[in-house]
């Protein structure tokens, strides 16, 4: 504790300046949601141009933000209690030094203040939007609508979106997606902020993927909330260095010691452990049971990333991906 308190000392200007960034972040996450709805409702022009792009606002969405915040600041707390404040991503944090935490923060950020989805929007001239709403009206298989057990439902949940997870996920690592991928990772510091370190086009493809799944299952609102909570803690946690002991459980769920390996530069690393559960690496072929920790983890072209120029950052690796797209065809 008192070398916490000496860095809050040490580094207060840093502190004080972020705490209302990231307050305002927060704000508009709830905020946002709520004014655009209320101009809809009060506005007959824009709630007609809402339903036209298939965007409703179901109040659960306020939570999303809140819960964004609570699963990072309680995983943060998890790794620090695990690794000791002095090696915790709480104290990199604090201290500044790192221009990939600085960058982590931001992509943090944009995503609980909700640009992200609007950037993602924006990039797709507004078609987000209307395929997000067409999949809720018009994919309504609800296979799971008369499994009455919260668990058989919840078991069912867990394999096809971890299925979905890894294939999606397997994509990205094409030529097709991996320009856009390489956001994630071009982290030079492993630790649990980077779930929200994806560029808004992966943003936007994991979006609609997740939408097409949960009209296609139909579980439970209780059982889909019971899932994103489990998957956010889990995803937190295994972008982080702490080491889970049991060893049985490499058998069941990518351990954050696998998933180094799939962050990892070693050319024999490339292209491993994508999933959550282990099963669907064993079964394709991916899995690289860990053995000691990866010499270095980042992109070959870590010039491009980390820069502290955020937003030049993303619009880059579009026009990178966008050249590469063309000089494919070419």
């Amino acid at each position: 504790m008192g070398q916490f308190l000496a860095d809050i000392r040490e580094h207060r200007s840093f502190v004080l300046g972020f705490a209302p960034i990231a307050a305002l972040a927060l704000a508009m996450g709830v905020g946002a949601p709520l004014a655009i709805q209320s101009l809809g409702d009060r506005i007959p022009v824009v709630g007609a141009l809402l339903h036209a792009i298939g965007i409703a606002f179901d109040p659960k969405i306020l939570y999303l933000p809140l819960g964004m915040v609570f699963v990072t600041l309680v995983s943060l707390g998890i790794e620090a209690a695990g690794l000791g404040y002095r090696d915790s991503t709480v104290r990199r944090i604090l201290t500044n030094r790192s221009p990939s935490v600085r960058t982590d923060l931001f992509y943090f950020l944009l995503r609980v203040s909700g640009l992200t989805a609007l950037i993602a929007f924006l990039v797709s001239f507004g078609t987000f939007g209307l395929l997000v709403g067409w999949i809720e009206q018009r994919v309504d298989l609800r296979v799971l609508q008369h499994v009455e057990n919260p668990a058989v439902q919840f078991a069912a949940v867990a394999l096809a979106q971890s299925l979905a997870f890894y294939l999606f996920h397997r994509l990205m690592h094409t030529k097709l997606l991996w320009e856009v991928h390489k956001v994630h990772h071009s982290a030079e510091d492993y630790n649990p902020l980077l779930p929200y370190r994806n560029h808004p086009i992966d943003f936007l493809g994991a979006t609609l993927l997740g939408a097409l799944f949960a009209a296609v299952l139909g579980a439970g609102a209780e059982v889909v909330t019971a899932w994103s909570v489990a998957n956010g803690f889990y995803q937190s946690l295994v972008h982080s260095r702490l080491q889970w002991k049991w060893k049985w459980l490499e058998s069941v769920v990518i351990t954050p010691a696998a998933h180094r390996v799939h962050h990892s530069t070693a050319p024999e690393h490339f292209n491993r452990n994508y999933g959550i559960l282990t099963f669907w690496d064993w079964l394709f072929g991916t899995y690289y049971a860990p053995r000691g920790e990866p010499a270095e983890i980042g992109v070959a072209d870590r010039a491009n990333f980390n820069t502290d120029r955020y937003f030049a950052e993303m619009g880059l690796v579009v026009l990178r991906w966008l050249g590469r797209a063309r000089a494919g065809r070419g």
